[in-house]
């Protein structure tokens, strides 16, 4: 592809004033990462500092079109409910924006990208896919492609492996490409990543051994690409209003299984806690909601669990 756009403009330096802080959550699926990075969004864009907010899904469909009732969300940002911009961005849609910013004409992107051979090599060319994501990602950082205007973005990523793959891929790329746009890019990204200034990540999961478990390694995987200390999120902790040993003296058989299953849960949440904090990582804890009348009524509430960056 450097034949192609072989007179790029000078890259932005990495030497800014931008305070940008881009947040990426993950974690296994089932897990409620969506909501939780909607939840941290609406968090960062009610603080104090009032801060332009955007809010990122990677995907090819919009998972926050049916939670937030919009009619359309795309690869533009739309604002919801005068709080936070959302987007949804898939790898195509990255390159693209990125090549027509260069080009400046989609006449010439058409011809060379949108051709059976170009699409086979897209398709198959090892990490250029993760890449153009990290690239949209950190555009607004490194001064490169159309303006990423905002002073957070929150990353609803991938779930485990595909989130450790995109990590990843500058490193791949630039081992591979040292040299033109491709080369600079890809070095630019890895050090960014590295910056805890600017990146924090999320690893959510749940109480429960499996995910943990699951949560534990994946953490270990981004502080080794990253260098940078993961932040957990347990999500849907069961909390009992009164304590056990008042309900266990309750005589009637029929609670006898509540009250089981009510301690099993307690086990879990007890065991999940102690294994995450043998990590030493920062643990924030999110109740399980059955209160809330609606989905904006959900990501309000959880919202006021999460401590933020603002």
């Amino acid at each position: 592809m450097e034949w192609i756009i072989g007179n790029y403009p000078q890259m932005g330096s990495l030497e800014t004033e931008k305070t940008q802080k881009i947040h990426v959550v993950t974690g296994k699926g089932g897990v409620g990462k969506s909501t939780i990075a909607a939840s941290l969004a609406y968090a960062l864009a009610q603080s104090e500092a009032k801060p332009r907010v955007l809010l990122v899904e990677l995907n090819e469909t919009s998972f926050y079109r049916h939670l937030f009732e919009m009619p359309e969300i795309g690869f533009s940002p739309k604002n919801w409910n005068g709080k936070f911009d959302i987007a949804v961005w898939d790898s195509k849609g990255c390159l693209r924006d990125y090549v027509l910013h260069l080009v400046k004409i989609e006449r010439i992107y058409k011809l060379f990208f949108e051709n059976e051979v170009t699409r086979k090599f897209i398709e198959i060319a090892p990490g250029l896919k993760e890449l153009s994501l990290l690239g949209k990602m950190t555009s607004g950082i490194r001064n490169v492609g159309p303006k990423l205007d905002y002073d957070h973005v929150v990353v609803d990523s991938y779930s485990s492996g595909h989130t450790l793959s995109m990590l990843r891929a500058p490193y791949a790329m630039k081992s591979v490409i040292s040299k033109g746009p491709m080369g600079k890019q890809s070095a630019e990204i890895s050090q960014l990543l590295k910056d805890s200034n600017i990146f924090n990540y999320y690893v959510v999961t749940l109480p429960e051994d499996l995910p943990v478990t699951e949560a534990i390694e994946l953490q270990e995987g981004i502080e080794s690409i990253t260098e940078i200390n993961v932040r957990f999120i347990l999500n849907k902790v069961w909390e009992v209003p009164v304590p056990l040993s008042r309900l266990q003296a309750l005589s009637e058989p029929s609670f006898q299984d509540f009250i089981g299953y009510l301690k099993n849960k307690i086990q879990q949440y007890e065991l999940a806690v102690s294994k995450l904090k043998e990590s030493g990582r920062n643990l924030t804890e999110l109740s399980y909601r059955l209160d809330c009348n609606s989905n904006l009524d959900l990501v309000s509430q959880i919202s006021q669990g999460l401590a933020v960056d603002g």
